[in-house]
């Protein structure tokens, strides 16, 4: 594999299964489709504080997934990793031919929390795998991703992500970004990492 070993970091022990599963499902995911994510360091919360994906801006926490503490076999587990893996994608890879399809919303730095914060509270519109979609280009894609990656055997029909369930075949903008993730997948083992 093209990884460098990922360094886990918990707070108690009782952390360790829910960070062995989300590097379980990285390095899975990385293993069927032969690329490498960029994530090298998995990090589980001491609380309920936000996860989120630190870039390789950030010295100590260098392309990290942070997670909060969550049960282990939640489908929220797979779907907030696959996401937050979805940026480390982004980061890692030149992916901007693949991103036709998403929103072509960008938010800048100064408004993202205030913008994503109001996005996750909305309904999901026609076309999105959730209202957090709708936030902005990367989060559509990263949310597409992660609805990709969590319905494998049903992604061409129907999805459950999210707690809600979404019909596929009739929904042209939704297929069309469902579409460019598999295809993006397919390609990601010929891409050389930024």
């Amino acid at each position: 594999m093209l990884f460098i070993t990922r360094v886990i970091d918990i707070v108690t022990r009782r952390h360790q299964p829910i960070a062995n599963a989300a590097v379980r499902l990285i390095e899975g995911c990385e293993a069927e489709f032969n690329f490498d994510s960029g994530v090298r360091r998995v990090l589980v919360l001491s609380g309920p504080r936000e996860g989120r994906y630190l870039p390789r801006d950030r010295l100590l926490f260098a392309a990290t997934v942070r997670i909060a503490p969550m049960p282990l076999r939640a489908p929220a587990l797979r779907e907030f990793v696959f996401h937050e893996m979805g940026h480390a994608i982004v980061e890692h890879h030149e992916v901007g031919d693949y991103l036709g399809p998403f929103t072509q919303r960008t938010i800048d730095d100064d408004a993202y929390e205030e913008e994503s914060n109001a996005a996750a509270e909305r309904t999901r519109p026609a076309g999105f795998v959730s209202g957090y979609a709708t936030c902005d280009r990367e989060e559509d894609f990263c949310e597409t991703l992660a609805a990709y990656l969590t319905n494998r055997s049903t992604w061409r029909t129907r999805l459950s992500f999210n707690g809600e369930q979404i019909a596929v075949r009739n929904n042209a903008r939704l297929r069309r970004k469902l579409d460019a993730v598999h295809e993006l997948l397919g390609d990601l083992h010929t891409f050389t990492t930024v």
